[in-house]
């Protein structure tokens, strides 16, 4: 199922005042602190490593609610090393004037942290028989001016 299979455009992932998407920024951000690509390959492999330990010791056992046959975050790569990291070519920032360094293996994928919340009305979940878990009381915003390396993006 895809966006356009509703009906509707396609969500921008770019931030509205700057044009840019959270890759691009990291990109100015990285270059700006100095973070090079292999330092970030090198946090992507002990992260992968860690979260496929959690996995083997249980950590995640009452946390994660299997899905047709899914036991395992999608994005952990348990198989990873320096070599296959360094073997990807960078993804985000190739149009600015910073050496591009984000991959598919050391960048969070929009999917990260996914689940699924089905929300409705109290006379829709009766109608289907369906037992409301939580009701939405209220939500807030609190945007920040964005100046690239000082607020912005970082408060999020």
């Amino acid at each position: 199922l895809r966006p356009k299979d509703l009906g509707r455009a396609t969500p921008r992932t770019s931030e509205p005042r700057t044009h840019l998407s959270m890759g691009e920024h990291q990109a100015l951000t990285t270059a700006q602190w100095g973070i090079t690509r292999e330092a970030q390959d090198e946090l992507a492999l002990r992260s992968h490593q860690r979260l496929a330990a959690a996995y083997d010791a249980g950590f995640f056992d009452d946390l994660v609610t299997p899905y047709r046959g899914l036991t395992r975050d999608a994005n952990l790569r348990a198989d990873s090393s320096l070599e296959k990291l360094a073997a990807l070519r960078p993804t985000f920032g190739l149009g600015l004037d910073t050496p591009a360094t984000m991959t598919a293996g050391n960048s969070t994928p929009l999917t990260d942290g996914a689940s699924t919340v089905l929300l409705g009305s109290a006379d829709w979940a009766a109608a289907h028989d369906l037992t409301p878990l939580a009701a939405v009381v209220d939500a807030e915003a609190g945007p920040v001016d964005f100046v690239h390396g000082v607020d912005g993006l970082l408060m999020a």
